[in-house]
């Protein structure tokens, strides 16, 4: 475990220039955030490891962690350098000593250190390469202030989660297929009734999926009572064997009361925790590939509006062997 926190906090200079953490928690990183990254989820063991660390400092609530300050300040002696086919970070080394040369993955930006004040240096630079240079210390202001100002613009446009829930929608399902996937079981249920979501982890045996309506919601219940539904392989939507009772089949019922409640306050948890990781520059885990798209940073022109994403088609609902849904 102790590689992978390595990796983590210490690839790229991620405290460094992760802006993010300096507005938002003050250079601190809470273990929340490495729960998708790391198979262990025991804050003690993790803080354990990271203590081992002598580049990272554990918070006194053993909870969070940080890198410790550099000896002398980096921002006073850091450009930002904004990387085209006419800059070349080789030629910085003829205008003072170089001490370190952080390059985004992106290959879009980048920050080289010197021994001396970025000032001077800025100074001996040609007209050419200075356009597309900046002091790190102002870099750090312009980049606050664009990111507080998206912040706002989300904030201020956020559609409120509300707890107020639309009761008797919302069912728990057990016994399906360990290999199946959200796309496969919304297509069985749907069969049953219109379905809005369908929360499932890959690998586990059960699960929650959400109807449009409570008395669909009912009537998908009542299916699944009667008669005996069972998934075959993961990519089965529902085999029917009516007039035989097996005890391994899909079972469905509908949350109610304390369950119900537990189920929307958990929802709205993990809504709220997913919004504040979407503000994050995250490093992929090992399991998943990295985004393909721009990376995000300040030019000196005026950033473009970030892309509307692209909507996705719905599901398509097909049944096997019929074309109408089952009727109750």
């Amino acid at each position: 475990m102790e590689k992978e926190l390595r990796k983590i906090f210490l690839t790229d200079l991620r405290f460094e220039y992760n802006i993010y953490l300096i507005i938002k928690h003050q250079k601190w990183l809470s273990f929340d955030c490495l729960f998708s990254k790391l198979d262990c989820d025991d804050e003690a063991k993790i803080a354990k490891k990271l203590r081992k660390i002598s580049e990272l400092e554990v918070s006194e609530d053993g909870r969070a962690v940080t890198m410790e300050l550099p000896k002398f300040d980096f921002d006073q002696n850091t450009l930002y350098v904004e990387i085209d086919s006419q800059i070349d970070l080789q030629e910085f080394n003829q205008f003072g000593n170089v001490s370190q040369t952080w390059i985004h993955s992106s290959n879009k930006f980048a920050f080289i250190t010197f021994t001396s004040a970025a000032d001077q240096i800025m100074n001996k630079l040609p007209p050419p390469v200075r356009e597309k240079v900046m002091p790190k210390i102002k870099w750090n202001k312009k980049t606050e202030e664009y990111y507080l100002l998206s912040i706002s613009k989300v904030e201020k446009h956020a559609v409120p989660f509300s707890i107020q829930y639309q009761k008797g929608i919302v069912g728990y399902f057990e016994n399906v297929h360990s290999e199946t996937s959200s796309k496969i079981l919304r297509q069985l249920f749907e069969l049953a009734a219109p379905v809005a979501f369908v929360e499932y982890k890959n690998g586990d045996r059960f699960g929650y999926v959400r109807f449009k309506d409570p008395r669909e919601a009912d009537n998908a219940r009542n299916l699944f009572s009667r008669v005996t539904i069972k998934q075959n392989n993961k990519n089965c939507k529902g085999k029917i064997f009516p007039f035989t009772r097996f005890t391994n089949g899909i079972r469905l019922s509908i949350l109610k009361g304390k369950e119900e409640e537990e189920y929307w306050e958990w929802l709205k948890s993990e809504k709220d925790e997913q919004e504040t990781v979407a503000l994050q520059e995250t490093a992929p885990t090992k399991k998943e590939k990295p985004p393909k798209k721009k990376a995000v940073h300040l030019k000196f022109d005026e950033p473009e509006e970030p892309r509307k994403p692209r909507k996705r088609k719905n599901d398509s609902v097909e049944s096997e062997g019929k074309k109408s849904k089952l009727e109750t």
